[in-house]
């Protein structure tokens, strides 16, 4: 009835990720593959020989396919910047062909805040003013708390106490809760090391509020969705030489919190360096961060798409933050404007979350 031939036809398009072929046996003879995996240096744009995993070597037969990938033994802190080098794939040539594949170290995101109060002492006056008498024990809360996401090491936290300007103290009645005092700069400052830190392997792991030590220190330490916070409250009793009238009486309180570079990390030899430090300024933060969207399953993701953006500004002033420029082709934003995207800058830290979603390719 229909001498015509009926024609199907399908055109299949695939999510982005490698499927390499898992190769056969060495061969004698044939072409062999030498797969490196070496530390790419973003801080001097150095790509180095320092091997962060084992060379992956495979013999085959010549004329044969093959393909590489990133390695899947890297230490989690790390992430591969060229996962199509050259050379990735191709056909097995005789003799040896070399691939170099590079791996940076996460950029960690730290959020440090601080705060103090008054709790006993002082009396205010008319004016709005601070009166202190010279004997009188002025007790103090000194609050600190850092946030860090995808790092692992070590850290120290430094925490600065400063008392009102041009005061006094009687230092042998004063209770520092295991601080040292500083005359020259009328503070009291606290330092602690944190030997381990790894905010991939705790992603849930929260700790009760522990039992405040006999020198008036309370820590809490935890990590909730992959991210490790530590609180630290400090209650210090002030005991001042002399009476005053300050404008302020409650200390200031600054802090900050150093993350390092790992161990055998290439170039730097001796003690490890600061990788990053969080520093509270007195002006207010902004974390902008870029996340996937997984359209398939309908999903928010806590996935990295391009490097979270901190920006600082005096509070009380503007901000405006827009999609990142960084992203892949392949990506496009889904939220352009999302909520706090512009606003003033605050005593509190302001997160703003960007998403990007796969573009759908046009058959």
């Amino acid at each position: 009835k229909d001498a015509n031939l009926k024609v199907d036809g399908k055109v299949k398009l695939y999510y982005p990720e490698n499927d390499p072929d898992k190769g056969g046996q060495e061969i004698e003879g044939g072409g062999k593959i030498i797969t490196h995996h070496y530390i790419y240096k973003k801080e001097t744009e150095e790509y180095t020989e320092t091997k962060i995993a084992p060379d992956e070597e495979t013999t085959k037969e010549i004329g044969s396919e093959y393909i590489t990938k990133p390695s899947s033994k890297i230490p989690e802190n790390y992430e591969c910047i060229n996962e199509k080098p050259e050379g990735y794939k191709g056909t097995v040539e005789k003799g040896t062909k070399e691939i170099n594949y590079y791996y940076k170290i996460k950029q960690p995101t730290i959020d440090t805040s601080t705060g103090g109060e008054t709790i006993e002492g002082g009396e205010q006056t008319e004016d709005g003013k601070w009166q202190i008498t010279a004997g009188e024990e002025v007790k103090y809360k000194i609050k600190y708390k850092t946030e860090i996401e995808d790092y692992k090491g070590r850290a120290t936290v430094e925490i600065k106490a400063i008392l009102p300007e041009g005061t006094r103290i009687d230092e042998e009645r004063c209770n520092f809760a295991g601080g040292t005092y500083n005359e020259e700069t009328n503070t009291i400052n606290w330092t602690k090391e944190i030997p381990e830190i790894d905010t991939f392997a705790h992603k849930e792991d929260t700790n009760p509020d522990t039992v405040p030590s006999e020198d008036g220190t309370y820590e809490k330490e935890n990590y909730i969705e992959g991210i490790y916070t530590l609180e630290i409250v400090k209650e210090i009793t002030i005991v001042y030489a002399e009476d005053y009238i300050v404008d302020e009486i409650t200390p200031k309180v600054e802090g900050k919190t150093t993350l390092y570079y790992p161990d055998g990390y290439p170039g730097e030899g001796g003690e490890q360096p600061p990788l990053i430090e969080d520093e509270t300024d007195g002006r207010g933060k902004i974390i902008v961060h870029h996340y996937i969207y997984d359209e398939k399953t309908n999903t928010y993701t806590k996935e990295k798409l391009v490097e979270d953006e901190q920006t600082k500004g005096e509070i009380g002033s503007e901000y405006q933050t827009k999609p990142s420029e960084r992203i892949p082709a392949n990506y496009e934003c889904i939220n352009e404007e999302p909520e706090g995207y512009r606003g003033i800058y605050t005593q509190e830290t302001i997160k703003i979350n960007y998403y990007y979603k796969l573009k759908t390719p046009k058959t």
